[in-house]
């Protein structure tokens, strides 16, 4: 029955519902229904975020890790250090 489930799922384009929906506790229906939704949005924003990087074509993940900072002559916008963003 699980197998039929997740077929239907995918059917209906509810990938990320056919990954993880064993995961989600039942306390009562409309909060499951939330939960399922709430995964399968969540699964949609990162297929969303990977598609849109791929199209980018970033061939390298860049960080500021290699930058020499010496003389204190970079100048970074604010809220932004060397080693990320300052809370605040």
């Amino acid at each position: 029955m699980d197998r039929q489930l997740e077929v239907r799922m995918r059917k209906l384009k509810l990938g990320g519902l056919a990954k993880d929906w064993r995961s989600v506790q039942f306390c009562d229906p409309e909060q499951y229904l939330s939960d399922l939704l709430d995964l399968e949005l969540k699964e949609r924003d990162a297929n969303r975020i990977n598609r849109m990087v791929k199209m980018a074509g970033f061939s390298v993940v860049k960080t500021l890790d290699d930058f020499v900072w010496d003389n204190g002559i970079v100048e970074l916008p604010n809220g932004l250090t060397q080693h990320g963003y300052a809370s605040s």
